[in-house]
């Protein structure tokens, strides 16, 4: 702490006491390396080799699944099956995806439903029929705007959606 005099209105100060408690000193050690620049949006940073810092971009694996076994763009992955022969299939920890799933279960963790409410109703039933308890989802209403609902799991291939109000939308199931 230092207390400060204030001799005349001009920019020239006279420390009077001055007492400094030094808890704990060290060096600064060099700069590391960082993250590598670059990356896209959605995009993860995982390690090359066993070498320290070689890091590389790549895409998400979930993204990855969806772009390369989702022919149609409708949610589902409908050709896993080829990643078993395929020469360049989807890779975890550059290992084929094959070596962690067999291509019936890739279908069944990353199949997508979307669910068309056409007449305003408060409480949807949705049988979406992916065969699991869906990790996420997302109501919109016809404008597009996210609706926050109460969701209830009725089996492992419906659930009801209960909202404050009724309305028509979309619901994306995963």
């Amino acid at each position: 702490m230092s207390m400060i005099e204030v001799i005349e209105d001009k920019t020239t100060l006279e420390v009077i006491e001055e007492i400094v408690d030094i808890v704990e000193t060290s060096v600064q050690g060099p700069v590391g390396p960082g993250v590598p620049i670059g990356g896209q949006t959605n995009q993860i940073l995982i390690k090359k080799s066993d070498s320290d810092y070689d890091l590389v971009w790549a895409e998400n694996p979930e993204d990855t699944i969806q772009k390369k076994y989702d022919i149609n763009n409708n949610g589902i992955i409908d050709e896993a099956e080829h990643s078993l022969i395929s020469d360049d299939s989807v890779l975890f920890n550059g290992r084929p995806i094959t070596d962690f799933y067999d291509a019936e279960t890739v279908n069944i963790l990353t199949a997508r439903y979307t669910y068309t409410q056409s007449i305003a109703d408060s409480d949807w039933i949705i049988t979406h029929n992916l065969g699991r308890f869906p990790s996420g989802v997302t109501v919109v209403d016809s404008a597009g705007s996210v609706i926050e609902g109460a969701v209830q799991f009725i089996n492992n291939n419906s659930i009801k959606i209960s909202f404050n109000y009724a309305f028509s939308g979309k619901a994306y199931i995963g």
